[in-house]
């Protein structure tokens, strides 16, 4: 499971991820997208409405964007992503 912390805003507590990372030889595994659906489904547990994830600097690093973007996050400043939880 990443290393997730509770932040508090206006909407509630959401969770952050400051780094997800996969060894090169789990890559193109669905490691990844394992590991996300496994904190979707811990923030909706806790009844959070959104993570965030920071990234890389951007846009140097186009192929983890667009791993993120592939499983619903998008960009919320310079260089953090967030999904959106549905209640």
């Amino acid at each position: 499971m990443p290393d997730i912390s509770i932040e508090p805003f206006q909407e509630g507590a959401y969770g952050t991820m400051p780094e997800l990372y996969v060894r090169p030889e789990w890559r193109s595994q669905s490691v990844g997208k394992k590991l996300l659906d496994a904190a979707v489904a811990f923030a909706h547990k806790k009844g959070w409405h959104r993570i965030e994830v920071t990234t890389p600097p951007l846009p140097a690093f186009d192929r983890t964007l667009k791993f993120y973007e592939a499983n619903g996050f998008s960009i919320t400043d310079g260089s953090k992503l967030k999904k959106e939880i549905s209640a």
